[in-house]
């Protein structure tokens, strides 16, 4: 008889190419997966599942993909040396990390999975709320004088600004900002 020598089919791969590495809470996080197959042979029946709590959106350049428990992509046919994108959106709900994980199979043989598996955290942080009185309230002075507060914050999360005025009593409340 004779020798055979057997090539790979296929060479899938997942990686992490785009993440947010730190959110606040309540607000959505956005990861970019890309699925890629090293060929030499197209990856006829492309499988990505991705672990990730939480996840309330997901879209794929290719296939389709269901949210559920896990999120299953079924991204069909990937010719040798194309790849999928998939962005996954999740609302951050508590304090902490979220973590993710997504790993891809194909039906054909593959000698070397080790590249077939993909994790990412996202920080959670908390809001942090400041509250403020001027000092001209707590002395009570004539409702003609002007009273002054300056604030300077320094921002961890540039989309993070919330300033909530309260009237007390007949005092007129302005706000002026930079």
């Amino acid at each position: 008889s004779g020798v055979f020598t057997l090539t790979p089919a296929i060479g899938l791969s997942v990686a992490v190419v785009a993440n947010s590495p730190k959110v606040l809470v309540n607000q959505v996080l956005r990861s970019s997966l890309k699925v890629t197959n090293a060929g030499p042979e197209a990856s006829a029946a492309t499988r990505l599942i991705i672990d990730a709590p939480g996840a309330i959106g997901v879209t794929s350049t290719k296939g389709a993909c269901s949210l559920g428990q896990t999120i299953t992509c079924e991204l069909g046919v990937i010719s040798a040396q194309d790849a999928a994108t998939i962005e996954v959106s999740r609302r951050a709900v508590v304090v902490g990390s979220a973590t993710g994980r997504a790993s891809v199979s194909g039906v054909e043989s593959e000698p070397s999975s080790g590249d077939n598996a993909a994790t990412w955290t996202t920080s959670i942080e908390r809001q942090v709320i400041r509250r403020f009185a001027p000092v001209c309230i707590a002395q009570r002075r004539r409702p003609t004088e002007q009273c002054r507060l300056n604030l300077r914050f320094v921002l961890s999360h540039p989309s993070a600004v919330s300033i909530t005025l309260r009237r007390i009593g007949s005092t007129r409340v302005r706000f002026v900002g930079r």
